[in-house]
């Protein structure tokens, strides 16, 4: 965005874009301008907040409890909210549809970017759990069984992790 106002100084004082065809639009056109310097801020502070409700929903709700056997009731929700948002952006707020529906993928990836980074920090380091021996991908996520069960011989591989980590060991979360 800063390279949009970038200009160069000629000896004769004239300041000169030097940018595309793009660019001599959107200044002839301040209205066009005033809403793309608008769009950036908002996404920008968009994502902080999206993220930061990641967070709070993780310590709030997803900390307490298995919410796997939820995913079909919380899914529809998420995507009728997701439209509703892209209708109210788009008839209300007069945004054209394309940058709603980018605005609310963005807001949408930056939500779940603050729920993971807060479920994988609060796995790593403050789970009841976190000190008992095991693999460590077994800490952060639930995949790790899928993966170690691809060859269908999950015994030889749990017999194989009790010789290396001992009687008692962490498999899953």
């Amino acid at each position: 965005m800063l390279t949009v106002f970038k200009l160069c100084r000629y000896p004769d004082r004239f300041a000169v874009p030097t940018c595309s065809l793009r660019l001599l639009l959107l200044i002839r056109h301040p209205v066009r301008l005033t809403r793309l310097i608008m769009l950036s801020v908002l996404t920008n502070h968009l994502a902080v907040v999206a993220a930061a409700f990641g967070v709070l929903s993780h310590l709030t709700y997803f900390i307490h409890g298995e919410h796997l056997t939820n995913i079909p009731k919380i899914l529809p929700a998420v995507l009728f909210s997701q439209c509703t948002t892209v209708f109210f952006l788009n008839f209300f707020g007069r945004f054209p549809a394309l940058a709603a529906v980018r605005l609310v993928l963005y807001a949408t990836w930056a939500y779940l970017l603050g729920l993971w980074t807060s479920m994988i920090i609060y796995r790593i380091f403050f789970h009841p759990l976190r000190s008992w021996p095991g693999p460590f991908m077994a800490r952060i996520t639930q995949f790790h069984r899928v993966y170690s069960v691809r060859k269908l011989d999950q015994f030889r591989y749990l017999q194989e992790l009790h010789q290396k980590y001992g009687d008692f060991v962490r498999v899953g979360l």
